[in-house]
């Protein structure tokens, strides 16, 4: 009866993911309910927790980018590339594009930035937002069927990050 639709805001893509526990994906700390009261006097009320997932989200589109989402939790994929440090490794939303790098298991070239421990890298990427999920209502006239949209903050570009995002109507770099 009661559908959404998750409009988060994606750049680009992904393929390497992280062992994390189910603690560490599903954040029990995010709000994950949401109520509105709409027009006609009635409460709405959404509760998404059992849509974070363990294994998470992940979706790869035909030109090589992969997205890898939670819904009130963090990604799976998290961003560790070769060719540039990036300052957020992981959020609710991460892109990864391109192929991976070839890597030497017994010497990776990257750092885990949080174990300090030698890892593979991964494909070029972003991190797409961070935070708990800000919540919204798709069509307020609508509240039964009408989607509801989850937003995050949108993750700074880094310093040293080579790749904009691209507007898909102009083609132009816009900024994040």
């Amino acid at each position: 009866m009661r559908t959404f639709a998750t409009a988060l805001a994606l750049c680009a893509v992904a393929s390497v993911a992280i062992a994390q526990t189910a603690d560490d994906i599903c954040d029990e700390r995010y709000d994950c309910e949401y109520a509105y009261f709409g027009k006609d006097g009635k409460k709405y009320f959404w509760d998404l927790a059992p849509l974070c997932s363990e294994r998470g989200y992940t979706v790869t589109t035909a030109d090589n980018r992969t997205y890898g989402f939670n819904i009130c939790g963090v990604s799976k994929l998290h961003c560790n590339p070769k060719s540039y440090d990036s300052f957020l490794r992981t959020g609710p939303a991460v892109q990864l594009f391109g192929d991976t790098p070839a890597c030497d298991v017994k010497n990776p070239e990257c750092t885990n930035q949080d174990t300090g421990a030698k890892e593979c890298c991964t494909a070029d990427c972003e991190v797409l937002g961070y935070g708990p999920p800000i919540f919204q209502l798709q069509d307020e006239s609508n509240p039964t069927t009408g989607g509801l949209r989850i937003k995050h903050i949108v993750a700074p570009p880094d310093v040293g990050d080579p790749y904009e995002c691209i507007d898909p109507d102009t083609q132009q770099p816009v900024p994040r």
